[in-house]
């Protein structure tokens, strides 16, 4: 099984306008409500994709209601989500000529709801994999995430981790099986020089502390695979960028879908590119056939 522990789940409420004018009234030209946060968009891309999942994490108030709601339309998406009796968090994501983001911080979460989920994670096996991604939630620590990899490491158990805090490199002794930092967050994260040797130089130094697969993500500029048997670069193809929200978490799915169905190295980075690229030029999350349609489309060089 897939389980994806998403601790701080949000609404998105995205707006777009002509223009934004700082500290006048400014009206939208439309509006659209979606579930978000990183752990649920790797859901549901992976449900479009043909595979199950179980998400786990805190959900509460009538936000939270409304993501189970529509968690429903997804049938291979197992909720199991924590009642955490606290208003789940909104993100405003704004849309004009550039894209600008408002993030909720969300309210504090009990500490018996956080044991409650460590006993769920206790139950996982050797045959799952976990996916630990987004932020954490308020009352929480990022060294969890890094209590949770040793954890798991400890069972044998596969995990995945996608977080922009510098506690990434804690974890790297955990053997994550990927990483999946954009180009910002590693730079931050190495803090190394913004040149591409600088970039692969690093990279096979984090390969060294451990991790065994790293995807940066660069956007416009595509995105590099490094493990310690390939190095690989993906191209953008030509297309319209309609929304880049989520494109890193369809990039985390796709990834997941290729180790799923037993697809090599190059092929599996392939897919993870694919559904990056597919959402980014979508309205909504990637879809299977949207991806298929990229996959001959993308050019994969080895470096």
């Amino acid at each position: 099984m897939i389980h994806i522990i998403a601790l701080n789940p949000s609404i998105d409420y995205l707006m777009s306008a002509s223009s934004i004018d700082l500290g006048k009234t400014n009206r939208s030209n439309f509006e659209k409500i979606r579930i978000g946060g990183k752990g649920i968009n790797v859901a549901i891309v992976l449900n479009n994709l043909g595979i199950d999942t179980t998400l786990h994490g805190f959900l509460g108030g009538f936000t939270g209601e409304h993501i189970r709601e529509n968690l429903k339309e997804y049938p291979r998406i197992n909720d199991k989500f924590i009642n955490s009796n606290v208003l789940t968090r909104i993100n405003v994501k704004i849309k004009t000529d550039i894209e600008t983001e408002l993030n909720g911080s969300g309210e504090i979460i009990d500490s018996r709801y956080i044991e409650q989920l460590e006993r769920e994670i206790m139950t996982f096996t050797e045959n799952d994999i976990v996916v630990m991604s987004g932020s954490i939630s308020r009352g929480m620590n990022y060294s969890w995430y890094t209590k949770i990899a040793k954890h798991l490491h400890s069972k044998n158990i596969d995990f995945i981790v996608d977080i922009g805090s510098h506690e990434l490199i804690n974890i790297l002794e955990y053997h994550p099986l990927l990483i999946k930092p954009n180009i910002d967050e590693f730079l931050q994260i190495t803090n190394v020089s913004d040149d591409y040797e600088s970039i692969l130089i690093a990279g096979k130094e984090m390969l060294k502390l451990g991790v065994k697969n790293i995807i940066i993500s660069c956007g416009k500029d595509g995105s590099i695979y490094i493990s310690n048997q390939e190095l690989f670069k993906a191209t953008v193809p030509e297309g319209k960028l309609i929304d880049s929200v989520g494109a890193g978490d369809s990039m985390v799915a796709g990834f997941i879908a290729g180790i799923v169905k037993g697809e090599s190295e190059k092929e599996t980075y392939l897919l993870a590119s694919a559904s990056g690229t597919a959402t980014a030029f979508s309205e909504a999350l990637a879809t299977s056939e949207e991806i298929s349609a990229l996959m001959n489309k993308i050019k994969i060089e080895r470096i």
